[in-house]
């Protein structure tokens, strides 16, 4: 199932992109100082939020920062994957935003009957 990135991976990563630790560094920080909770709660379009369960980059608990701090939105963990779910295992991310938005359609549907 999930694939973590060791250290030979993170390794290769670098040396096929070209770019040097202080790169990694630069926007590791940039990361780390990125904050806008504070501008979730004015999404209102409707949001899954899919965390891989094994992510070191972005670990569950942001991914649940996010979905909290987004009115409506829905946030679930893949077992057993790691940062990239849509490469490492596409037909269950794809299957399960698709889904998402049959649901959303449904619930629209239903919601636009009953107005």
């Amino acid at each position: 199932m999930g694939r973590t990135v060791d250290a030979d991976g993170a390794h290769l990563w670098v040396e096929q992109r070209g770019v040097g630790p202080d790169v990694l560094l630069v926007a590791g920080l940039a990361f780390a100082g990125h904050d806008t909770l504070d501008r979730l709660g004015g999404i209102g379009a409707p949001t899954l939020v899919l965390a891989g369960e094994l992510d070191l980059a972005t670990p569950p608990r942001l991914g649940r920062a996010v979905a909290d701090g987004i009115p409506g939105a829905v946030f679930e963990m893949l077992p057993g994957e790691a940062h990239q779910p849509f490469q490492e295992v596409p037909e269950v991310f794809n299957a399960r935003v698709g889904a998402f938005w049959r649901e959303e359609a449904r619930d629209e549907g239903a919601a636009a009957r009953h107005r």
